[in-house]
């Protein structure tokens, strides 16, 4: 996120959605070897289905962090950082709710 908008310029929120793309793949990689290795479908569909929840909790992630940053004012320097781990605290609750139950 850091990167994205610090050399490349890019809108905090914009780069919230790239790096929420190297984040869950790199979790649903880690999830797969050590927590459900004994799953019989194939990886590809937990991938997906992982995704797919994981975009639930990037849109809430998104929205909170646009609250946060427009109405509380959290867009000056590098404040979207808190923003952002504040999105990511709320999404991460969501995203675990979600990936055990779906």
């Amino acid at each position: 996120l850091v990167l994205l908008v610090e050399l490349m310029l890019y809108d905090p929120r914009i780069a919230s959605i790239f790096a929420f793309a190297v984040a869950v793949t790199w979790n649903y990689t880690i999830n797969h070897a050590w927590t459900f290795p004994h799953r019989g479908e194939y990886a590809i569909e937990r991938y997906l289905r992982f995704v797919t929840v994981c975009i639930v909790g990037l849109l809430i992630r998104l929205t909170v962090m646009h609250g946060l940053m427009t109405i509380a004012g959290l867009n000056e320097g590098n404040l979207y950082i808190v923003a952002s781990l504040i999105g990511i605290v709320v999404a991460t609750v969501f995203n675990f709710l979600g990936s055990k139950a779906f």
